[in-house]
């Protein structure tokens, strides 16, 4: 095929599984957007996507390169062996044309399925301006658990990506960590629910050395309004390199065993951990709460928030995760 130049295309409402490769595949070519080529105004939503990759294993449910103002929506991805939601085909903070792109309001689970490693539910990569994560829910990413093995990662937001807003979304019971910034500028991580995961629920890696895209600046992520929720003094935050790099204000901190006793970890030494005073105290994280959120029942994955929860006096947001996934009645 072309590869270029497709507009206002969509795929809806269908079924895909048992695949043996990719279940939707978009690419353009890496253009100026303005010109004629360029690949842009593509959906794909309110789809049923399950077993992909039986037969090449690294294959990515949906996967899109090279395309603009794609929106993924409502779609349910289960059962592959590698990254359920890719977008994104450029290294570092090279011109990318696959911007303002929108993937909200998927389900996504049981994915990796310990076979592979570097993968996530939804996974980014380059400068992608205008692109949104946002309504997501994301659970059970394992990778391969063998020597070596790594990565199982619910939101993964690989080199050089950057202006990507990550808000609403809950990921949890992740084999490693429920966040996983490689490098990237400017990123926004509010509102989010962060449970149970692995290793730990937040890994932020800055690689000081490649903070600093073309247009200049510092910033690799502003961290908010989450709620981050561990067991058995998991740690909330690891590979916290470069502090000075990120912004952590007004966080959420609970531990279902441990109560506020929460532990953050600038490397990955677990035994190394700092507690949350001391992580505040150093300027790691900035007015922190270490409240009890109310979850409905946690321990079983239900995240439901009380009305009365505290964590709305803080300023988070409440979202209805039901709306995650296919529209009840509307696929095959």
């Amino acid at each position: 095929t072309e590869r270029k130049a497709v507009r206002k295309a969509g795929v809806y409402s269908c079924v895909f599984e048992d695949i043996g490769a990719q279940a939707v595949y978009i690419r353009g070519e890496n253009v100026p957007v303005e010109s004629e080529n360029v690949t842009k105004d593509i959906t794909v939503s309110n789809c049923i996507i399950s077993g992909y990759g039986k037969q090449y294993y690294n294959a990515v449910g949906l996967l899109v390169i090279h395309a603009c103002s794609v929106m993924l929506s409502n779609n349910e991805i289960h059962d592959g062996y590698y990254t359920a939601i890719s977008v994104g085909w450029v290294w570092g903070y090279d011109y990318n044309v696959t911007y303002a792109n929108t993937i909200s309001n998927n389900l996504i689970y049981d994915i990796g399925q310990g076979w592979l490693s570097d993968m996530g539910g939804i996974y980014t990569l380059g400068n992608q301006s205008g692109t949104v994560i946002s309504g997501n829910v994301i659970h059970n990413v394992a990778a391969d658990p063998g020597e070596g093995g790594y990565g199982g990662w619910g939101i993964y937001l690989d080199e050089g990506s950057s202006y990507i807003k990550v808000e609403k979304n809950l990921v949890y019971s992740c084999g490693n960590d429920g966040y996983h910034l490689h490098y990237g500028s400017y990123n926004r991580v509010r509102n989010n629910i962060f449970a149970l995961n692995g290793d730990s629920q937040m890994r932020i890696v800055t690689n000081t050395k490649r903070v600093t895209p073309a247009v200049g600046g510092t910033l690799t992520a502003e961290i908010s309004h989450n709620i981050i929720l561990t067991k058995d003094k998991t740690r909330a935050y690891s590979f916290m390199t470069g502090t000075e790099f990120f912004t952590d204000e007004s966080n959420i901190f609970y531990d279902l065993t441990e109560g506020a006793d929460v532990y953050f970890d600038k490397g990955d030494n677990a035994k190394k951990a700092m507690c949350l005073e001391r992580a505040e105290a150093k300027g790691y994280i900035n007015n922190p709460y270490a409240l009890d959120p109310m979850f409905k029942d946690a321990e079983n994955f239900d995240f439901e928030l009380a009305e009365n929860s505290p964590v709305f006096d803080t300023g988070f947001e409440k979202t209805d995760y039901s709306k995650a996934g296919t529209v009840p009645g509307t696929t095959v």
